[in-house]
């Protein structure tokens, strides 16, 4: 990993090529409104609001995204990567655009990532050289700067570190999820690929976010240490909830079962997500 590289910064290095095919905030939001919202997520964020519980979104994605999903599940608060696309627009001439669809032509020409890594490093290295006023204008919110808006947060509530709740899935949300981890807190992978499930203490695989519940709820009403002894929920519980539940699987991860939960995860992840399952 590049020096002061962090997971999701992707996203800042696209914005150029975004920009030379005309997308618009309009645009982003469109899709936005096309994406699926995993089944139980309103019903999730509902309880725990009756539970009184301080609900944020922390999320890589862009603003038009984020803020589109979180406000159709309820959530207020959302930290998440700025995107003020009209304006940036303003960095790019027509020199400029003929190098971006130039550098495009040249990713596009890779056979692969592990065959061609030095040529596609040596593009986004002059893009992001030749495009650095916007790269300092996108601040992506990913990697350890999840878990800096998580410290963050606990400064201005006066929250513990060890009173908090993560869930996250993919590599920008390991730091978050170990450091939640290592504060003693709740830290959980949800349908994870192999980094998130490295760096958390649960694992939820499920098609629906109902059995998320049933360890936030353990968590607030007996503790962290009770909850590691009792991670499966009782009868009574899963009979409860067992038709909106649908398959589920809830593990505490260690080195012993961390493959078998992996295939697990990778496979409901690939089938609730489709293609996007396959991204890190």
């Amino acid at each position: 990993r590049k020096k002061g590289h962090e997971p999701g910064d992707t996203l800042a290095l696209i914005v150029p090529f975004l920009i030379a095919h005309g997308i618009t905030s309009k645009d982003i939001l469109e899709v936005s409104e096309n994406a699926t919202i995993n089944e139980g997520a309103k019903y999730l964020v509902d309880m725990l609001k009756e539970m009184n519980w301080k609900v944020v979104v922390i999320s890589t994605s862009y603003e038009q995204h984020a803020l589109n999903i979180a406000d159709k599940i309820g959530i207020k608060e959302v930290y998440c990567t700025g995107l003020p696309i009209e304006s940036l627009k303003e960095e790019i001439n027509k020199k400029s655009m003929k190098m971006i669809l130039k550098a495009e032509e040249i990713l596009l020409s890779a056979d692969s990532v592990e065959k061609d890594i030095e040529k596609i490093d040596e593009v986004f290295t002059e893009i992001k050289r030749k495009f650095s006023s916007i790269f300092r204008k996108v601040k992506v919110i990913g990697g350890n700067r999840k878990f800096e808006v998580i410290k963050e947060i606990s400064a201005k509530t006066g929250i513990k570190l060890y009173d908090f709740a993560v869930v996250g899935d993919s590599i920008t949300d390991v730091a978050m999820l170990g450091g939640i981890k290592k504060m003693g807190g709740v830290s959980i992978a949800f349908n994870a690929n192999r980094y998130a499930l490295s760096n958390a203490e649960f694992a939820v695989a499920s098609y629906t976010l109902y059995p998320l519940l049933y360890l936030f709820h353990t968590f607030d009403l007996k503790g962290i240490d009770y909850l590691r002894e009792n991670f499966i929920p009782p009868e009574d519980y899963k009979s409860f909830m067992r038709e909106k539940w649908r398959y589920w699987r809830i593990d505490r991860i260690d080195i012993h079962n961390l493959h078998d939960v992996l295939e697990v995860h990778m496979k409901i992840r690939e089938e609730v997500r489709k293609s996007a399952g396959k991204l890190g």
